[in-house]
């Protein structure tokens, strides 16, 4: 009797409820300002999983979208980081984490170490998660603890969930579809926290939205669009391959209008990229929700002609704030200048990540000194060595995905593209959880590849 019913809750927590039911626990926290009640909710639920589930399949969920718990509210009346909440998220994370290693013990059979080693990725993770903890290891005039300490936070956020996912997920034929599903279910919770946003705090003045009043707590315009454009392809993914493919056409298109909202030129203009040859692939790859898909498709577009016809002067005023700003790169060259003279200062390993600045009177949150480009980023923090690691993780990540030429490797490809484009302009990769986004994703589409070959 007890192994049905741990069965019947693997089976429930590896299901397409319990994303949705994570995503609840995130809206109570975020929208009606019950951030405890919806972190334990999750946390809770999260280590009965790790109890009864064979493989870390059940927590892709609550590892991408437990961030987006957090609100404005929480950060300005500092509720996020009470006494009594930072004790509770103590308890909370000591409980997640002796199940954590509960899991480890009694499913210890099924991880498969020999996956990571034979991963066609895996080289170049491990070569640019050690380069970012070496980060400025030969500044010795500037080297300090913040160097280590964000080396290792960042490059935990890309190794650990590929490594552990790789390991210990029993992948087959439909494992892509789950992840696809998980991230359109995370798109409308944010969807859904820019409804409330735009229903409540962000002002509309004299038919022009402030751009400066798009705060999400966990996030500012440009992390918002950079994540919701990262986010759409998981919706054209799932119109080729479900029924009732319709509806992702729809909610794909919702996600554009997401973009446009977050006021972020640089998502805007990165996402309107993916998101047209997201809408060409729908006329040019072959699959069995085609007509379907095309129908969609054109019927959408037609109604957005018509409102835009209809209604082009408010559209217009409404988007004047970034209008008017047209290609203005807000000090961007500046960044790029600055960190290319720091490379050339420290070429070996970089200037390093060492840096901190303080979020109120009573945390320092370390965080490194920005350049706003990837490629600079890690030619100032890392040096010709980052470079060459990088490199050579790029290499991997291309050729995976011209090698297994698929409407899949097209669409996983577009969203990690639209991450890797919208970091040329801002410092998305060097975020945790776009970061972790990234891990997550490379990890499931190589996976797939393997059992698409094997089937």
């Amino acid at each position: 009797m007890l192994t049905t019913i741990k069965d019947k809750l693997a089976a429930l927590f590896n299901g397409y409820l319990f994303p949705i039911y994570v995503a609840i626990c995130v809206i109570i926290g975020h929208v009606f300002d019950h951030i405890s009640i919806g972190i334990t909710l999750i946390i809770l639920a999260a280590s009965l999983g790790f109890l009864v589930c064979k493989d870390f399949k059940f927590f892709i969920p609550v590892l991408l979208s437990t961030y987006f718990i957090i609100s404005k509210k929480s950060i300005q009346e500092e509720t996020l980081y009470s006494k009594k909440a930072l004790l509770l998220y103590g308890i909370l994370l000591v409980i997640l984490f002796i199940s954590f290693v509960a899991h480890i013990i009694i499913y210890r059979k099924n991880f498969k170490m020999k996956r990571f080693s034979t991963s066609r990725l895996s080289l170049g993770f491990v070569l640019i998660s050690v380069v970012f903890i070496l980060n400025g290891a030969l500044a010795f005039e500037t080297y300090n603890k913040f160097n280590i300490f964000f080396g290792t936070v960042i490059a935990i956020s890309f190794f650990i969930p590929f490594f552990l996912l790789t390991i210990n997920t029993d992948f087959d034929k439909d494992t892509l579809d789950y992840l696809a599903y998980v991230l359109v279910v995370i798109s409308l919770t944010l969807l859904f926290e820019m409804a409330y946003a735009y229903r409540t705090y962000v002002v509309i003045k004299d038919g022009i939205i402030q751009r400066g009043t798009i705060n999400f707590g966990w996030g500012v315009t440009n992390n918002i669009g950079a994540m919701l454009g990262m986010l759409i392809p998981a919706h054209f993914y799932l119109a080729f391959n479900k029924r009732f493919s319709f509806i992702y056409i729809g909610t794909g298109m919702l996600c554009y209008g997401g973009v446009l909202l977050s006021m972020s030129r640089a998502a805007i203009l990165c996402s309107t990229f993916t998101f047209f040859m997201c809408l060409i692939a729908v006329y040019v790859i072959k699959n069995k929700n085609k007509l379907i898909n095309e129908t969609a498709v054109a019927v959408c577009l037609f109604v957005v002609l018509c409102v835009v016809y209809k209604y082009h002067d408010i559209l217009l005023r409404l988007f004047d704030g970034i209008i008017q700003r047209g290609f203005d790169d807000s000090g961007r060259f500046e960044y790029y200048k600055d960190g290319l003279k720091k490379f050339l200062q420290h070429p070996l390993l970089g200037m390093g990540f060492g840096n901190s600045h303080g979020v109120n009177n009573k945390f320092v949150i370390p965080a490194p000194e920005y350049f706003h480009n990837t490629i600079v980023q890690v030619l100032a923090s890392c040096g010709i060595i980052g470079m060459i690691a990088y490199l050579v993780h790029r290499v991997e990540t291309i050729a995976l995905f011209f090698k297994n030429r698929s409407h899949a490797s097209f669409f996983m490809g577009m969203s990690i593209l639209n991450l890797l484009l919208t970091s040329l302009l801002d410092i998305h990769m060097f975020n945790i959880f776009p970061a972790m986004f990234y891990s997550v994703i490379l990890c499931f589409f190589e996976q797939h590849t393997k059992t698409e070959t094997l089937n």
